[in-house]
């Protein structure tokens, strides 16, 4: 998703065009934020798969970074954080994750678990999770939201590390889905009685999220990405704003160019690192 408008109408209030490039996993976003002007008319709004992942994936199977988003793109604001959650089809034979562990341990090679593809978030995810407990279990990719989704209540698939919202909810209180653990380091709101995969796992600090976050291309006048991340964050510490976002799963954050560098860094090195260590595949 791209979002193009003048930084003027921002401040005023104005309207802002939003502009849709879904596909390729945010490259389409980027090379359009790249290819325009670097004014700050044109805003990026990019997600943690876009901005760390698939340049952690490129590094890892040696490919050339095209577009080079952590080189071409520069960090305006953190808005976002996305609650994550590892879902069960109710008769897989488990019902909380210690009991999908020992499951697993018991049946090694037996258990099979979907993503919304291959390389997502969901799949790294739980590949960390995986090498963190010790356990083998096999990779389903499907085609999104909707075929993860539907590979698991349908028990294609044993379980799934799903975005947290409100349909996953119901599905969770209608007993078609098992909500085992959220993997942020704090409980949801929305699910307060569910333990996090740190707690239930004892992984102290385990935290797998998923964030969206806003960039502009390099080159940008400083002050205009300081104008730019200051309106952000007056409007991510509205009331109403944080009561609408968080009701959907997500977290508000509204952070400075200068903290979501840092997170972009930090996400970085994670994700190479866990390449490195597990040795997955990913292409």
């Amino acid at each position: 998703m791209g979002a193009s408008g003048s930084v003027p109408g921002l401040v005023r209030y104005q309207p802002v065009i939003i502009e849709y490039k879904p596909g390729a996993n945010g490259a389409i976003v980027a090379n359009a934020t790249i290819a325009s002007p670097a004014d700050g008319y044109t805003i990026a709004l990019s997600t943690v798969g876009g901005q760390v992942l698939t340049p952690a994936i490129n590094q890892y199977l040696k490919r050339k970074q095209e577009p080079d988003v952590m080189r071409q793109l520069i960090p305006v604001s953190h808005l976002v954080d996305v609650t994550l959650a590892i879902v069960a089809n109710p008769n897989a034979g488990f019902s909380t994750l210690p009991e999908l562990v020992s499951y697993a341990k018991a049946h090694p090679g037996k258990l099979n678990f979907a993503t919304t593809s291959v390389g997502a978030s969901d799949h790294l995810g739980l590949e960390m999770y995986n090498k963190a407990v010790g356990i083998d279990t096999v990779h389903v990719p499907q085609k999104g939201f909707a075929g993860a989704l539907n590979a698991t209540l349908s028990g294609e698939t044993h379980y799934w590390l799903a975005s947290l919202n409100q349909q996953i909810v119901n599905f969770h209180k209608a007993g078609r889905l098992r909500i085992l653990a959220v993997t942020s380091l704090q409980r949801s709101p929305m699910v307060p009685e569910i333990p996090t995969a740190a707690e239930a796992s004892n992984l102290p600090g385990f935290e797998v999220s998923s964030w969206q976050a806003l960039f502009v291309r390099a080159g940008t006048d400083k002050n205009v990405v300081a104008t730019l991340s200051s309106e952000f964050q007056k409007a991510a510490r509205d009331p109403k704003l944080i009561d609408r976002i968080n009701s959907t799963g997500m977290i508000t954050i509204g952070s400075s160019p200068e903290a979501l560098a840092t997170k972009v860094e930090t996400e970085y090195r994670k994700w190479s690192d866990m390449l490195e260590t597990t040795r997955i595949t990913v292409n």
